[in-house]
Formats: structure tokens, sequence, C-alpha cells
């Protein structure tokens, strides 16, 4: 009796601790880390963004130029996690998803190589641009106008 109480406090406290909750590492999925770049002009509206999931929101994020909104996530294991992104600067406003394929980051990505796990979108007067780390440098291809 005694040993059965006590593995399932251990597995309580083990399901709802925050590493569990937020866990450091996917256990059958690959981790996936979104950038949101500003590459507006310095002397601009700052760039608004609202990106969400089905499960997470992360509200309202103001960015001026050169600065960056980061996070990250588990794909869930039917790898169907998706995030979209709302946009707002000065008169101009665009909505899309921003990641919707755990191999490419968005499933019409383009250049994107395979297995990429470090998604980045830059934000620029003209358009988006996806693009992805090479080492060091992030290699950006445009993707769509404003």
């Amino acid at each position: 009796m005694f040993h059965s109480i006590t593995i399932k406090i251990i597995f309580l406290l083990f399901i709802t601790s925050p590493n569990f909750v937020t866990p450091k590492s996917c256990w059958f999925t690959h981790k996936i880390h979104m950038y949101v770049l500003s590459q507006l002009p310095y002397n601009s509206d700052k760039l608004e963004i609202h990106c969400a999931s089905k499960n997470n929101d992360f509200a309202h994020q103001y960015l001026n130029a050169n600065e960056v909104f980061h996070w990250q996530f588990c794909n869930n294991v039917w790898h169907t996690t998706k995030f979209f992104c709302h946009f707002w600067w000065e008169s101009k406003e665009r909505s899309f998803e921003v990641f919707n394929d755990q191999d490419y980051c968005i499933n019409d990505g383009g250049e994107v190589p395979y297995e990429t796990r470090r998604c980045v979108w830059a934000v620029f007067d003209c358009g988006f641009y996806l693009g992805y780390f090479n080492g060091s440098e992030i290699v950006l291809n445009k993707y769509m106008d404003w």
C-alpha cells in the first residue's frame, strides 16, 4: 500500500513539475525556434505583432528597428502545430501562418533547407522575408509583400 501511494505521488510531482510543462527538450518531436526581426526604418513606427497557436498566445509585441521577438516550442506528435502572426506597421497590415511544417517552417517556404529548426521572419518596409541560420549567418528570401 505504501509503495503504491509513493509511486503515485512521485508521478504527480513529475507531471506537474515546471520542467515537464515547459520542457528543455522535446520527447517525441523536435524543438523549434521562431524569430521575428524588425528590419523597418529607424525613424518609423514600431512593428506591432500578435503571434499565437491553438494553445499559445503571446499577446501583442511592439518591436523597434532591429529588435527581435523569439519563442520556442515542441511540435505536437502528429506534426500539426501551427502558429500565425498578425503584423501592423504604419498603415499596413498582414496576417498569415508563420509555422506549419516541422521540416521547412512553412509548407511553401521555398528556399528553406530541409530540417530547419530555427525559423526566421524578417519584416522590411517592402514585405516579409523567410529565413534560416546558416552557421551564425541568417539567410533571407522574399516571401511576400505587405
